[in-house]
């Protein structure tokens, strides 16, 4: 298990993904580290889009661990336990965000935070990047600068809010998550994730192993899985959630 995080902080950065290939000491694998920053100059999204964000106006941080532990359990589910417990943080200040796969969080069509994993190798060790941005206190004009619709903690509760206090929660959230999952997998997370999950029970269409497929998505199984039914044998498909790509809704 994780006993601690060790927190570094920075006034502004590139990135806090780039943590690890910057770092200069040996890292601990029983360690998490937490690098937050008032702004980041390069923030990055999926598909290397930047990630925009205006300076100590919203959560940037990532969170950096050892996958030692973990053995072969697929790296994609990191992502989807840290977007769990982004909407449980977002449901506590009696916001309802959901999930968009991979990696969104949403306010019914605007995106209020996101997330990007990396892996890096570093003293023949393979870390864990979990890259984490939300947006907390923004407004209507500063919004405007993102190139997706986007909303805020601020639009969404007319209340500003500390984001160390808000850190400070996701930090023993995740923590706390982590250590679940490695001593119990995914089982005691599926099914608030299928009930925040944008997809379940919709009609989708998606690649897999570089082939297309279509089907009724049931959400995830308790091992994580992806899970696809055929739509005219009713035959479900389990799909490693970190090979399913393009999964979207078929309107």
């Amino acid at each position: 298990m994780f006993e601690k995080i060790e927190k570094i902080h920075y006034t502004s950065t590139s990135s806090t993904m780039d943590f690890v290939d910057n770092s200069k000491k040996a890292l601990d694998p029983g360690t998490v580290y937490r690098v937050s920053a008032d702004y980041q100059s390069a923030g990055r999204g999926q598909f290397k889009r930047s990630f925009v964000a205006v300076e100590k106006k919203s959560l940037l941080t990532s969170y950096i661990f050892s996958l030692q532990l973990f053995k072969s359990a697929p790296t994609a589910l990191f992502i989807e336990i840290a977007a769990l417990t982004l909407t449980t943080l977002l449901k506590n200040l009696k916001i309802n965000a959901r999930i968009k796969w991979p990696n969104d969080i949403l306010i019914h069509h605007s995106k209020i935070g996101g997330l990007l994993g990396k892996i890096t190798e570093k003293d023949q060790i393979s870390w864990f990047n979990l890259g984490i941005g939300l947006n907390v206190n923004l407004n209507h004009e500063e919004l405007k600068t993102i190139p997706t619709q986007a909303t805020s903690i601020l639009l969404e509760t007319g209340t500003s809010h500390p984001i160390d206090l808000l850190q400070t929660q996701l930090d023993n959230a995740i923590l706390k998550a982590l250590n679940t999952f490695l001593l119990e997998g995914f089982a005691p997370f599926f099914t608030s994730f299928n009930f925040a999950f944008i997809l379940t029970n919709k009609e989708v269409q998606g690649t897999y192993q570089n082939k297309s497929f279509s089907g009724l998505c049931l959400g995830l199984s308790s091992l994580g899985l992806v899970l696809i039914q055929d739509k005219k044998n009713g035959k479900i498909s389990e799909l490693n959630p970190g090979q399913v790509q393009d999964l979207t809704a078929i309107d």
